[in-house]
């Protein structure tokens, strides 16, 4: 199978974050939602992580364009209606779908600001991050935290989404791949045979790679992930059989 052009959507993880620790730029994601912009630092990091992350190690692999459509923080239903979006207006040769938390869910303001916050912890930046300041916001977030974060929205909502992305794809006929970048409760093969089980979180944490100060993962990281998505590839769409030991 030729592969052209690479669709890849996920979170923090499919973006690069962190990744420009390399160069000496730390604490970048926080100063993006506390900071005046600043425009030659922000060209100079999403630079890096373009040409370091793994969607665009993948595409190099294949000789073929990637459009990498991660946003930090994404939620599943984020992930998955970003995907289904764009495939609505464009084709590609490949889809990876790289999943994040569980918890996380994606608000809309009524000013038309879309953002996501995860609900499984406690934290000011969270807050921050939405830059939502009307009255009653954060009140509004510690409720939906406390009183609604249910089995419905943490485990049978995700359920659903991972059942309607697969068969989306396979009704389009557009190859795929479906990964997790952090654990969660769901087998992924469960769903679907064009899915690696092991997430980009244990991956790397088995083989004792390091991450950043600001606790994502590092090129070298980057590196080990795209070979083993790009052997999972090769397995279902190649001309060869390519096995390993992790998928």
């Amino acid at each position: 199978m030729k592969i052209n052009k690479i669709l890849s959507v996920g979170c923090s993880n499919t973006v690069g974050v962190n990744l420009e620790e390399e160069i000496g730029i730390f604490g970048y994601l926080r100063k993006q939602f506390t900071e005046p912009y600043d425009k030659d630092l922000d060209d100079k990091v999403n630079q890096y992580r373009k040409e370091n992350n793994f969607s665009t190690l993948i595409s190099k692999h294949f000789n073929s364009e990637c459009i990498n459509l991660g946003v930090s923080g994404a939620s599943n239903e984020r992930i998955i209606y970003t995907a289904t979006n764009f495939l609505e207006k464009e084709d590609v040769d490949l889809v990876l779908i790289n999943l994040s938390g569980q918890a996380r869910q994606t608000f809309q303001h009524i000013s038309g600001k879309i953002f996501d916050l995860d609900l499984s912890y406690t934290t000011e930046h969270l807050y921050e991050q939405a830059k939502i300041t009307d009255k009653g916001f954060t009140e509004f977030i510690d409720f939906y935290k406390d009183y609604l974060m249910t089995y419905y929205v943490t485990h049978e909502k995700q359920i659903n989404l991972y059942k309607y992305i697969c068969l989306y794809l396979e009704n389009k006929k557009i190859p795929y791949l479906i990964s997790q970048t952090v654990p969660t409760d769901f087998k992924l093969s469960d769903f679907t045979d064009k899915s690696i089980d092991i997430t980009f979180d244990e991956y790397n944490e088995k083989a004792g790679r390091k991450r950043a100060i600001g606790n994502h993962w590092l090129s070298d990281s980057h590196k080990a992930w795209s070979e083993i998505l790009i052997y999972k590839i090769k397995e279902l769409y190649g001309t060869e059989f390519v096995s390993h030991k992790d998928i």
